[in-house]
């Protein structure tokens, strides 16, 4: 069973941005695995993609508005 990840941002050194996930585990000597992963890259992508199509959209909406 794996929990929902948790965000948490890291102020410094360097804004970081981490995943915070909690999996339980059948071993008979672990029960649960904390998992922290690094996803500031990830959400710098994302957030430079929407920007993107955000503004392309926009570019494209303005003369084809003129057009109509």
């Amino acid at each position: 069973v794996e929990l929902n990840g948790q965000m948490i941002e890291l102020v410094s050194p360097g804004n970081r941005l981490l995943e915070i996930s909690l999996r339980t585990s059948k071993a008979e000597t672990v029960s649960e695995i904390v998992i922290v992963r690094d996803v500031t890259h990830e959400v710098e992508v994302s957030r430079i993609k929407s920007d993107f199509l955000s503004t392309a959209a926009h570019e494209l909406r303005t003369p084809m508005s003129s057009i109509y």
